[in-house]
């Protein structure tokens, strides 16, 4: 789906310029503690975010699709609250695929894309009348949270067990670094 390909054009491929040299530099140990400590900070933002978008789903399609009568945009907005709490799965499908790729793990990482689709296309399969879109957006989310648990099933056998120590210190670059390859990709 676009929108999907656009997550994967910014989102992901911003995780994987900033995260994916510095799982390749770092100790097995240190990749673990980076993959969590990024797993940590990429769901709490993103996290933070959709609840934001949320509160304030009305009002941004109002902005973006001011010519909706105001029962519609009402149905919209519900819509549109379902399909946001894709948002932290897909940010921490993007840290997972990140780690997937800087460890040859390839195939996992390309099938979330088609596990996502899948569950939107089973959903449509399965709707009973035409109109029960809301039964599309949980598939939506059901296929990203699908998505996360593959990856992480693959991610887990790459568990360090007993780190001692997960700190934060350093995160703040890294995410900077995503930033800054987001917004080129976006530019693009």
């Amino acid at each position: 789906t676009i929108p999907d390909l656009l997550i994967n054009v910014l989102l992901v491929g911003g995780f994987s310029a900033a995260l994916i040299p510095e799982f390749k530099r770092a100790s097995p140990e240190e990749s673990w503690c980076l993959f969590v400590r990024s797993s940590f900070f990429v769901g709490a933002v993103f996290l933070l975010l959709a609840l934001l978008l949320m509160m304030f789903a009305d009002k941004l399609l109002f902005f973006f699709s001011p010519g909706f009568a105001p029962h519609k945009l009402q149905y919209i907005s519900s819509l549109l609250r379902i399909t946001l709490l894709t948002l932290p799965f897909t940010a921490l499908a993007g840290v997972a695929t990140a780690f997937l790729q800087s460890n040859n793990r390839f195939g996992v990482a390309a099938l979330g894309t088609s596990i996502f689709n899948l569950s939107i296309i089973v959903g449509l399969y399965l709707m009973p009348e035409k109109n029960d879109i809301h039964r599309i957006t949980y598939f939506v989310v059901m296929g990203a949270v699908i998505r996360l648990l593959v990856q992480y099933a693959v991610v887990l056998k790459f568990m360090v067990p007993k780190v001692k120590n997960i700190s934060f210190h350093g995160q703040f670059k890294v995410f900077r670094r995503y930033l800054e390859a987001s917004f080129s990709a976006g530019c693009m």
